[in-house]
């Protein structure tokens, strides 16, 4: 079996991005397959460097260059299928025209709300539009949704659209959801229930812990973007610090974003909030060693969230919002707790909860280290995915060029 994996990678990596290597490295170690990398950076088109923007207009619907490179990475080890991440803006949605051309499958990993999402994140005007996943596109242009910019966000919007209705998508052999509450969405959305999958991300879980450590602090980590509450986070504080007064505990907001200088302003005035900015390696361990609980108020419908397998490696309960695949992996009162989307008092309430019953923390943190032993096994992933493969194959997309 011969594998392409496609990815454009972002201009500040995240969840995805760590998702799409571990889904690489575990192929790549798999007896009898064959697995190689077409990949494009977001970054190519920042800067004195960077093509001008008509160009990148027209490539972000076919981009030459990548299309010239997929052709040669095919003709020297011809794939069966392609296992396709994200392709905006750079490796564009010529990818899926040249699938077509050349017959080979898609498996589309969908770890956002594209194509039926501008931004990705179906967040805009700060809020989720009610009912069902389906296009807005002159709301998301009117909010500006990509990139802050209505002009950008129109024209991708448009491309989506193209993308949609003109046939490229028939190259789409399999459409995997990263839990059962994504593939509900994109089965309501539209596409074909025959061909849509769930298949939660796998871990390679480390040896726990003999003790967890407690440095005494909560901790966030993630962009710093609405989508992602870091409102309903500084609103819970402000009410944790009126229950518990000299006694509340340190809350560190990790990452970078728009959100970045509001959370340092607070961390300037409330010696409870820290804001190190983005953490990894070391420091990133030490904090998820060291922490009381993993905080995850996100208001977008989260399609998995990786945050919480990193809490649970560590033995560490998880406060997230009851929102998308965050119900799918924390069980509420037993791995962590639930509270609606944006319910700032709640997530208070559950916080002073566990400053006052450590003996919950250790319980909840040792359930969602058998959780993720017991529901993330790499095994498993890959037998469920070889079923996808199989399915994806069988019939190849036609050949030829879409109307």
């Amino acid at each position: 079996m011969r594998l392409l994996e496609i990815f454009n990678q972002y201009e500040q990596p995240g969840g995805e991005a760590a998702a799409v290597c571990q889904i690489f490295d575990l192929l790549s170690a798999q007896p009898g397959l064959q697995i190689s990398r077409a990949t494009a950076n977001s970054n190519d088109w920042l800067g004195d460097t960077a093509p001008p923007r008509w160009r990148q207009a027209l490539w972000c619907v076919s981009n030459p260059q990548f299309r010239s490179g997929l052709r040669r990475a095919h003709a020297s080890c011809p794939a069966e299928a392609w296992i396709v991440h994200n392709v905006f803006p750079v490796a564009s949605a010529g990818v899926y025209a040249e699938a077509l051309r050349l017959g080979v499958p898609i498996i589309q990993f969908v770890h956002n709300w594209r194509p039926f999402s501008i931004n990705g994140s179906n967040f805009f005007g700060g809020r989720i539009p009610r009912g069902r996943l389906r296009s807005h596109l002159w709301r998301e242009v009117a909010a500006a949704s990509w990139r802050g910019s209505r002009s950008q966000t129109l024209w991708l919007g448009l491309v989506l659209l193209w993308l949609r209705r003109g046939g490229w998508l028939r190259s789409v052999g399999a459409w995997v959801a990263v839990s059962e509450f994504a593939r509900d969405r994109l089965i309501e959305a539209g596409l074909p229930r025959e061909r849509v999958f769930a298949l939660r991300h796998f871990w390679n879980a480390r040896p726990a812990a003999s003790r967890a450590g407690d440095d005494g602090h909560y901790l966030f980590l993630g962009r710093l973007i609405p989508e992602k509450g870091v409102d309903v986070l500084l609103d819970a504080w402000a009410e944790v610090r009126r229950a518990l007064g000299p006694k509340t505990p340190t809350l560190y907001i990790c990452g970078a974003g728009q959100a970045a200088e509001r959370i340092a302003r607070a961390a300037s005035t409330d010696p409870a909030i820290r804001a190190p900015g983005v953490a990894r390696g070391e420091e990133k361990e030490r904090l998820l060693g060291g922490c009381r609980g993993v905080i995850v108020p996100s208001l977008w419908w989260e399609p998995l969230g990786f945050v919480v397998y990193e809490a649970y490696e560590h033995g560490k309960p998880v406060l997230a919002a009851a929102s998308g695949g965050l119900v799918e992996t924390v069980i509420d009162g037993e791995t962590g707790w639930l509270h609606a989307p944006g319910d700032s008092g709640t997530l208070a309430k559950h916080v002073i909860a566990l400053e006052s019953k450590p003996e919950d923390r250790a319980r909840m943190g040792l359930a969602g280290r058998r959780w993720l032993e017991r529901s993330t096994d790499p095994a498993a992933w890959m037998a469920a995915f070889w079923e996808i493969v199989r399915q994806a194959t069988v019939g190849s997309p036609a050949r030829g060029t879409p109307a």
